[in-house]
């Protein structure tokens, strides 16, 4: 048991060191207070196999893939799991659709306990419609010793990143990178200056039609409108021009004498 442990103990210092690992978490946030989520969790394959023990027969590469008991529980909790391989890595990817964000939390918490990636201190509040994620991803001591090696992460196309997009801007975050849109925000977990990510948003009202929606209706209104009176206009001057001359009947004399 001790050399199995010390062998893991291996690989993880040896995952620090080198950047072999990639670990993302995504929530999609829709219109309607629904978000799916989506954990990867995976290491090299050229990392894993040089871990083996080889003192085993029957041993195998370390693995990260879940067990069958592990993977029958998160299905249980309505998780989706896939085997993940792609660019000489191996782990897994499971995701989660349509949980309301004020389960999220919950989520996480239950996915944590088997797959190591849920924590205690995520946490999503709402107060006047203003929704708030903050997520304790690191102290501030593991976040100052993951920036050392965020050169050997991209080096070996590895990445810790955590990826939440809304279906409008955010009134606040800290995210390390933002898209164009406002609507994709992108923490760098080894890059970040805060041990915890953080954001505030609203969902879109439904209170009423979006502006350009209202816009297009009044133009297509009008549009509509003008080709009416047009068509009114037209026929009454149709008719005008078709319509037949009536003949003055000529005056006649009264010739009769009166006398």
């Amino acid at each position: 048991m001790k050399k199995r442990f010390l062998a893991v103990l291996a690989v993880l210092v040896a995952v620090m060191l080198t950047g072999c690992m990639r670990v993302n978490v995504g929530i999609d946030v829709k219109s309607d207070g629904k978000a799916d989520i989506s954990l990867l969790y995976a290491m090299s394959d050229e990392l894993m196999s040089s871990f083996s023990d080889e003192d085993d027969d029957d041993a195998e590469s370390e693995s990260v893939a879940l067990n069958a008991e592990e993977i029958k529980e998160l299905e249980d909790e309505g998780w989706v799991y896939k085997e993940y391989k792609e660019d000489g890595y191996s782990g897994y990817l499971i995701t989660k659709q349509g949980v309301d964000l004020k389960e999220l939390a919950d989520s996480f918490k239950g996915a944590g306990s088997e797959t190591g990636l849920g924590s205690d201190d995520f946490v999503v509040k709402e107060e006047n419609g203003v929704y708030t994620i903050d997520w304790k991803v690191l102290d501030s001591e593991d976040a100052e010793e993951s920036s050392e090696y965020a050169e050997y992460f991209d080096q070996f196309n590895g990445y810790k990143r955590l990826v939440i997009t809304l279906p409008e801007g955010s009134i606040k975050n800290n995210a390390t990178e933002v898209s164009q849109d406002g609507k994709t925000l992108t923490w760098n977990l080894l890059k970040s200056s805060d041990s915890a990510a953080h954001v505030e948003f609203k969902l879109p009202s439904n209170s009423g039609l979006p502006m350009v929606t209202i816009i297009i209706i009044v133009v297509v209104v009008l549009a509509i409108l003008v080709i009416i009176i047009a068509i009114i206009l037209a026929n009454k001057n149709k008719k005008s021009a078709v319509a037949p001359t009536v003949e003055a009947e000529p005056e006649t004399t009264d010739n009769t004498d009166n006398n």
